[in-house]
């Protein structure tokens, strides 16, 4: 470590520092440094951090007692440079004016990680976290985010034409979003109508989404080519919305809802998507949601459902409906139907599974059991006597139920490397040898590696659960 580096960190553990203070040491830092805020409650302070570290030494800027630097009133951070680290601060009892966000991120290669934005809401407080277009390859991991009240994402992801993001947003707990009361309520937003044709590639995984009730879009995926994996999302009136773009991904998520009003799944518009290897249980207004298209739909309309595929999955005591295969049909024009195939997915129902008809979504190799079994037989959906068992966190089958290859073209697929399109594992994370069951869960005694998140034990600052 260089001179200036030893310098800038001394300085920052040392003195009690004002606005200047924590400015100048920032405009000094060098690759490699660590700037550390003293513990205490920053009010109105706002910091631009325009110096870069490098891959292999960036510049970390966080607070020397986790949670224990309080920022306050109007105050925000603008991360300017690329290799830059902000961790363990805390953003409370404030609130900026609208097109404003206390974090906003810039640069490049950058990492905002065990923070915390807490009824930041005073003003009109725009969005709490901002990630701008053009930069890339940024990731926000172990933060947390509670009781937004105004309008705007709690977090918006901008997309540029030609510069896909590869962000990664993972282990953050997003909670208590209360009804906005009018559209603008989401906790995260990827893009917006005028960039839906544009390439994130970012992944969404392994957060925790919980009442986060703002609107009917949990998350408004309005770009292409975005994953949202292994996340739960629990008793949320709201759903994962592909809104506007194409090629998008869920896999591996827990959509658990208690029945609760409005809850949903899963809305599905425009083309290309997957649905694989998902849990849903006590969705009250739909699981999966096939939207009605608009023809020559406008940036902000509703694009064509076509070449989507909705494989092994789980449902479980869906009240409004596992299917439904028609959304919004006649509603500002749309007329299209939806176009899809639904193949080896597991549904265990009380009341009708699938609402509408609609010849252009072709099911194959499905089960069903309950009640709603007769009601639901078509072709591709055959019924079983054989219900489902809680175990371990959600419900199981007991006996398999071997279901046939992923039926595939090659239009469906999701852009991102590695993501597992032939459902070779399932939802915990075990291998399906030798065949695949039907459903999101296969028979066995590997070790589950994927349960559903809670709080006290898979996401947020560390230094919260101390």
């Amino acid at each position: 470590m260089c001179y200036r580096s030893v310098l800038c960190t001394l300085i920052c553990a040392l003195l009690p520092l004002g606005a200047a203070d924590i400015q100048s040491a920032i405009n000094n830092a060098a690759p490699g440094s660590t700037v550390l805020i003293p513990e205490g409650v920053y009010d109105d302070l706002k910091l631009s951090i325009s110096v870069s570290g490098r891959a292999d030494a960036p510049i970390t800027i966080q607070a020397s007692v986790p949670g224990g630097a309080v920022f306050s009133g109007v105050s925000s951070i603008e991360i300017k440079g690329s290799y830059i680290i902000l961790e363990g601060l805390y953003f409370t009892n404030g609130g900026l004016a609208a097109k404003r966000s206390p974090l906003t991120v810039r640069g490049s290669y950058c990492r905002v990680t065990s923070c915390a934005v807490a009824d930041y809401n005073s003003g009109s407080a725009g969005k709490w976290i901002t990630l701008t277009a053009g930069s890339v390859s940024n990731r926000v991991d172990h933060c947390y985010f509670r009781n937004k009240k105004t309008e705007d994402p709690t977090m918006q992801i901008e997309v540029a034409a030609d510069t896909p993001n590869y962000h990664r947003i993972d282990h953050n707990y997003f909670a208590h979003r209360p009804p906005l009361g009018k559209n603008g309520g989401e906790t995260i937003r990827i893009g917006f109508s005028s960039q839906a044709t544009f390439n994130s590639h970012t992944v969404v995984g392994e957060n925790l989404f919980e009442e986060c009730d703002g609107e009917i879009e949990v998350i408004s995926s309005k770009s292409c080519e975005n994953v949202y994996l292994h996340n739960t999302f629990r008793n949320c009136d709201g759903a994962l919305t592909f809104r506007h773009g194409e090629r998008c991904a869920a896999y591996g998520n827990f959509f658990i809802a208690d029945g609760k009003k409005s809850s949903h799944g899963i809305r599905i518009i425009n083309a290309g998507h997957l649905v694989m290897n998902n849990y849903f249980e006590s969705i009250r207004d739909g699981a999966i949601c096939f939207t009605a298209g608009q023809p020559d739909a406008p940036a902000t309309g509703y694009g064509a459902v076509r070449d989507v595929f909705v494989a092994y999955n789980t449902f479980v005591n869906c009240r409004g409906g596992v299917f439904m295969l028609h959304d919004g049909l006649g509603d500002n024009g749309r007329t299209i139907l939806p176009s899809a195939v639904v193949a080896y997915n597991r549904i265990d129902a009380e009341t009708a599974a699938v609402i509408g008809t609609n010849e252009s979504i072709r099911f194959t190799g499905n089960v069903i059991s309950g009640n709603a079994a007769v009601s639901s037989i078509r072709d591709g959906i055959t019924q079983t006597v054989q219900k489902l068992q809680r175990s371990d966190a959600i419900m199981r089958p007991e006996i398999a139920f071997p279901g046939g290859e992923p039926v595939w073209t090659s239009s469906m697929h999701a852009g991102i490397d590695g993501l597992d399109l032939q459902c070779a594992y399932d939802i915990d994370g075990q291998k399906r040898d030798g065949h695949r069951d039907i459903g999101c869960d296969q028979i066995s005694a590997d070790p589950i590696l994927h349960r559903p998140l809670t709080a006290k034990d898979d996401v947020g600052p560390p230094w919260m659960k101390r």
